[in-house]
């Protein structure tokens, strides 16, 4: 039993990328509930189960706790997980949202006519309002109903089948109703008229959904509800049950029947009824879709005739006597209203030989308590109906048997009464009935039911003072009372917000009470096993860069405060104030409260508007050179006529001033549309929107990003300098200034300035264990170069990137000791674990804290091989686990003696060796090594073997054991020279990074520079202050090509690399390109009828579909990079109850649906991350929002590991049009 139990909440569910989430905490000791201060660990892990932040406080004596946890503008979206620990007991979980979203304006709700039918036309009203008050008049609506079969349930009769049986019928009937489109009018109302198909073909209750989706303030997003209701198509509906419930040879199965009205009750009427038994025939037919398989066909065989049963009192029996019991029998029965049932009674087949009794699993008991909930120390009622007389032990039960009692069960009930316990939130209550009956064998039933217990004394008053109205720019004063002192939370929130995901308000009282599993097992011995009826309850990738370089959009007011932990005063009244922005709409005033005993939650709503409401839709992105026209929404919440003056200033873009008069008449509304032309070489626009009405006057001020419609890319230039005084100004003048970034890495010595590499492989954007193990090792091998080479990497951010590394590496270590390729994997991968292992040593001997016993299970792991590689036996003597003597070494001796090793394995052979000790045998290898042909490949996995790393591993041993061998320097100018053939740094792996920036680290410290080198930067006429170590020097410049800069020295040559990164003059075109095993394309399609499309009208649906072609070859680790037109924006799935058209189904025969590892959503795009493979394919949902002409950037898709694969779509322009 867990000593506390705890509630987490946040002040909402859903965040953007960059907001602060803020988390509720209230701790209370178990079965008592009282406040206690303990310490607490919250730990979050992002959408990609990486560990994202790891924090800890104290809670007060309340047992409250409040933390912020910061995200940044490139934080990867979807779900994040928080997870609470005192201790190492884990008390609870709970998820919050990151997602590239819009609040929501529109109030919108949907109701159904009172007399729901299949037969008859019924009607939908939908009422829709914006959130401050106005009715949506004039917005364009939209509908569809749909429907299908759910099963008939009803409390008492669990062990009752209803309707026909699913293999019995060809297919299962839906209702699909278009309700077409139409305006609201001047109410926001309007009704949809609902013809229903034929509705013959329903036996069962059909669930229907109505989905309205109501326009919003001119633009094209929407807002969109769904409403659910059950339809009964048939008068009553027929139950049946067998006993037995399977077939044996001559002996008489009773099958009992029921007939319920839909409210659950008897039908009372006397019902002449048919029924017919059938054995069922299985036929097994072979078939090819993608690959082979078997397809089973059953067919139902008459073994009877039609007979006749009269219902009476909405119950019948009829008597089946089998004459074999190896087949499955169906049983239906039909009635002359049409209503139809089957059950289906299995047979043994061929497991039973006949020669021993068959055990019956035991029957089902509904238990039906007197109330659903009750207070501690009070009785409660309990009963069931008995399907036999017997004796029936009932019990209470939470953690363990609580109270128990067997009692004499004859006639039709039994009932019992017990008091409930006290400190726990809910208990079991079950029976188990026994007859026994003949040949010894023993007829159970068995039944449980929750009780909730809910103490009316820890339930904290509270009340909400707040005013009805208020308006933008004014003070909100809250103010929450109750009876004493107490403690609370405040959360205040635009209802727009909460309204995305269906937000609740927090409750402490019934979240602290919320029910715990059942903690007995229970068996008996009268049967084999019996089964509890219950269920267990409880609680970028490519562009990265570029996104935190541009202002983060500001395209509408996200209205959000929270107060954190407040205290009252000493007679229970706590006043919370707030400034109400430039805002219209509705906020939620959330409280959640508590004392030492008492728990207690309520909210309250604020409208917030003016007379005159300003709704401009700001799109959230731009390309240069896009035009668009920006809807705004004037609407008069007076009766009277209002004048406005609206005007705008422009930043960025063209025109740079625009206004107009409009004259709005009671309750009036218009739209008016402000055209701009986004600016060429802008990296942002700033639109300043102003209304003036009399005496009021609205400003409000939006900040969009413009992304250059040019590639955005790193460049790297190498040059050897030899005069000493060179002018560098040409190596920036064929880029954009906006947005650049220039580094300059500087040496005397050749190799040194290529250690720049580093940070990439610190900051790659995968998580695996590979890549994860070589962050972590460039971080302990390099770190005196990093604050020179990343400057934005403190001391303290350097300890802990790397206990990050540390905890996430032994994350993935599996119970055998060895580590998974991916967190959460219990397979152990060979190559990964050796990698790791080597990791963990050198964090251990740089200082850092790895527990002893994982390196020790790790080398445990690794020593058990049978089949040990190279790198195992290397990674064994760093451990200390092979000496010069041993058995080991003797046979690695004796294997190298005698079995063919490539040159990288003899490479680890001889490190090996060196670190037993046997060093002059570890430079006879390595000689040997040296001599050896270097294979011309590249492995994609396994240990991602490539000429490069070859080359780096070699020199980082030349470095290690044999320093100033011979060949050392045209070694360091080989590793050289191969890092700069390629100018992208992301066509290097983070294998071949991490070792050539190791190795010639190693070469640093084995060979130091001279200190007589004076070397300058002079930027614009002034002396640039870059940063030493070890003869590396580094410059870091913004906007160089703005700036004249030169270099001087007094020694030369000099060793010169450049990372030029933004946009460059001379690469303008996204030229389609298709790597021959990873092609792909992108298409627009229609959403209605999947046409492909280069422009659609505003507030339409799109599909964006993307996939591989027919030659593309599995890779995994691929990424999918898809943009789309700022015009658009994306449906997102995971906020979204619409799904794909029906006629996508017709991809999905000649492609594959790709299944992602994971997709992560932002503004103006969506990259997904998965192997890629053969006509795999992959539709994103996007709606056109905002009219004008975009550029429409190319798609792109890249094997992380080796970048080298990487394909990438043509560039064009899409077009949104107005809506009539």
């Amino acid at each position: 039993t867990k000593a506390y139990t705890a509630f987490i909440y946040p002040e909402r569910d859903i965040y953007r990328p960059g907001e602060e989430i803020h988390i509720g905490i209230l701790v209370r000791k178990n079965k008592t509930y009282e406040g206690v201060s303990v310490p607490i660990r919250l730990k979050v892990r992002d959408p990609r189960g990486r560990r994202f932040v790891e924090m800890t406080g104290m809670t007060d004596a309340t047992g409250f706790a409040s933390f912020n946890i910061k995200t940044s503008s490139s934080s990867p979206t979807g779900k994040y997980a928080f997870v609470l620990y005192t201790g190492t007991e884990r008390l609870v979980s709970d998820f919050v949202f990151v997602e590239t979203f819009a609040p929501e304006r529109i109030d919108l709700r949907l109701k159904y006519s009172k007399n729901v039918t299949l037969k008859a036309p019924f009607k939908l009203y939908v009422m829709a309002d914006y959130l401050f008050g106005a009715p949506a008049s004039g917005e364009k609506v939209r509908g569809r109903i749909t429907g299908q079969e759910i099963p008939f349930k009803c409390e008492g009769y669990g062990d009752y089948t209803f309707g026909p049986l699913k293999f019995t019928r060809e297919k299962t009937p839906k209702v699909d109703i278009d309700l077409g489109t139409g305006k609201l009018d001047e109410k926001g109302r309007k009704t949809f008229l609902c013809s229903p198909p034929s509705y013959e073909d329903f036996y069962l209750p059909v669930k229907l959904n109505a989905y309205v989706e109501v326009s919003e303030g001119g633009s094209g997003r929407v807002t969109r509800r769904v409403k659910e209701r059950i339809v009964h198509p048939c008068p009553f509906y027929i139950g049946l049950k067998t006993s037995p419930t399977r077939v044996v040879r001559g002996k008489k199965i009773k099958i009992s029947g029921v007939l319920l009205n839909p409210d659950c009750s008897l039908r009372k009427e006397t019902t002449v009824l048919t029924w017919r038994a059938y054995r069922v025939y299985y036929k097994w037919d072979y078939y090819f879709y993608e690959r082979f398989g078997w397809w089973k066909v059953r067919k139902l065989i008459p073994i009877t005739p039609w007979n006749k049963v009269t219902a009476t009192g909405g119950k019948f029996e009829c008597l089946l006597s089998p004459q074999q019991e190896y087949r499955d029998i169906v049983v239906e029965v039909k009635s002359e209203e049409g209503v139809w049932s089957q059950v289906l009674i299995e047979g043994w087949g061929w497991y039973w030989s006949g020669d021993y009794e068959k055990i019956e699993s035991p029957e089902y008991l509904d238990l039906r308590l007197e109330k659903p909930s009750a207070e501690p120390g009070e009785i409660v009622k309990v009963e069931t109906s008995l399907p036999f007389e017997g004796k029936i032990l009932w019990t209470v039960e939470q953690n363990g048997v609580l109270i128990y009692q067997w009692k004499e069960a004859k006639g039709e009930k039994a009932a019992w009464s017990f008091r409930v316990p006290e400190g726990y939130p809910n208990v079991y209550v079950s029976a188990l009935l026994v007859h026994s009956g003949k040949n010894y064998l023993v007829a159970r039933a068995f039944g449980v039911k929750r009780l909730k217990i809910r103490p009316k004394k820890m339930k904290l008053p509270l009340t909400i003072t707040v005013p009805d109205k208020v308006k933008p720019n004014q003070t909100l004063v809250v103010k929450v009372k109750s009876d004493r002192r107490f403690k609370a939370t405040i959360a205040i929130v635009d209802e727009g917000i909460l309204n995305v995901r269906g937000f609740k308000t927090p409750d402490p009282y019934n979240s602290i009470l919320r029910p715990l599993a059942l903690g007995v097992n229970s068996a008996e011995g009268f049967g084999w096993v019996m089964k509890k009826y219950l269920s267990g309850t409880g609680g970028g990738m490519l562009l990265r860069a570029r996104e935190e370089e541009f202002p983060q959009t500001r395209f509408t007011k996200f209205v959000s405060f929270w107060s954190g932990v407040l205290e009252s005063d000493r007679n229970g009244l706590l006043v919370y104030k707030v400034k109400v922005p430039q805002f219209s709409g509705r906020l939620r005033v959330m409280v959640c409260g508590a004392d030492r005993s008492r728990l207690g939650s309520r909210d309250a709503r604020v409208v917030v508007k003016t007379d005159v409401v300003i709704q401009p839709t700001v799109p959230r992105f731009l390309y240069s050179r896009d035009k668009v026209n920006i809807p705004v929404s004037l609407i008069n919440t007076t009766d009277k006529k209002q004048g406005i003056k609206i005007s705008a200033r422009i930043k960025g873009g063209m025109p740079e001033k625009w206004k107009k008069s409009i004259t709005l008449v009671p309750h009036g509304r218009t739209l008016v549309r402000i055209p701009i032309i986004a600016g060429e070489y802008s990296t942002s626009l700033s639109l300043v929107l102003e209304a003036r009405v009399h005496r009021w006057t609205y400003v409000d001020t939006f900040t969009i990003p413009i992304y250059p419609s040019l590639p955005y890319i790193n460049k790297f230039t190498f040059a050897r300098i030899e005069s000493k005084k060179e002018d560098l100004s040409n190596y920036f003048s064929d880029w954009l200034s906006p947005a650049h970034k220039a580094q300059l890495y500087v040496s005397a010595m050749p190799g040194l300035n290529r250690l720049h590499y580093v940070r990439y492989a610190v900051h790659y954007p995968y998580g695996c264990i590979e890549q994860t193990s070589t962050s972590t090792l460039v971080l302990l091998r390099l770190a005196r170069l990093l604050p020179i080479i990343d400057p934005d990497i403190t001391e303290q951010e350097y300890r802990d990137m790397v206990n990050k590394g540390i905890q996430r590496i032994l994350s993935m270590q599996t119970v055998s000791g060895g580590f998974s390729y991916w967190p959460g994997y219990h397979k152990p991968s060979k190559w990964s674990s050796a990698y790791a292992t080597l990791v963990l040593i050198e964090a251990r001997d740089a200082g850092f804290h790895v527990p002893d016993n994982a390196i020790r299970a790790a080398l445990s792991y690794l020593r058990a091989l049978s089949d040990k590689n190279a790198l195992t036996y290397y990674v064994l003597a760093r451990g200390g686990l092979l000496k010069a003597r041993s058995g080991v070494i003797q046979t690695l001796e004796e294997r190298v003696s005698r079995e063919v090793y490539g040159r990288l394995s003899l490479l680890w052979i001889a490190g090996a060796l060196y670190e037993s000790g046997l060093r002059d045998r570890g430079i006879e290898i390595l000689e040997k090594a040296m001599k050896m042909e270097l294979q011309k490949e590249r492995r994609l996995s396994g240990n991602f073997y490539s000429v490069l790393k070859n080359l780096a591993v070699t020199l980082y041993m030349v470095e290690t054991i044999y320093p100033d061998m011979a060949g050392e320097d045209s070694l360091v100018e080989t590793v050289v020279s191969r890092l700069a053939q390629k100018d992208r740094w992301y066509y290097y792996t983070t294998q071949e990074i991490a070792w050539s920036m190791l190795a010639l680290g190693k070469y640093m410290d084995n060979h130091p520079v001279r200190k007589d080198i004076d070397i300058k930067l002079i930027v614009d006429g002034r002396e640039y202050q870059g940063q030493s170590e070890k003869g590396l020097i580094t410059y870091f410049i913004k906007n160089a090509p703005d700036k004249k800069i030169t270099l001087e020295t007094n020694t030369v040559p000099l060793y010169l690399d450049i990372v030029n990164t933004g946009f460059s003059k001379t690469v303008k075109a996204f030229a389609e390109s298709n790597h021959p095993s990873l092609p792909i394309f992108r298409e627009v399609l229609s959403y209605n009828d999947g046409i492909e499309v280069s422009g659609v009208e505003q507030g339409k649906l799109l599909l964006i579909h993307v996939g591989f072609e027919r030659e593309a070859r599995s890779y995994s680790n691929t990424a999918f990079e898809v943009p789309i037109p700022s015009g658009c924006e994306i449906e997102n799935p995971r906020l979204t109850t619409r799904g794909l058209p029906s006629w996508v189904g017709k991809y999905n025969r000649k492609w594959r649906m790709w299944n992602p590892d994971y997709v992560d959503i932002r503004d103006d795009r969506v990259i997904i991350f998965g192997t890629s493979g053969y006509r795999r394919h992959y539709f994103i949902l996007v709606r056109a929002v905002t009219p004008g002409t975009y550029f429409f950037p190319p798609a792109r898709a890249m094997v992380m590991y080796n970048p080298e694969i990487n394909s990438q779509t043509g560039a064009k322009s899409f077009r949104v049009v107005e809506k009539e």
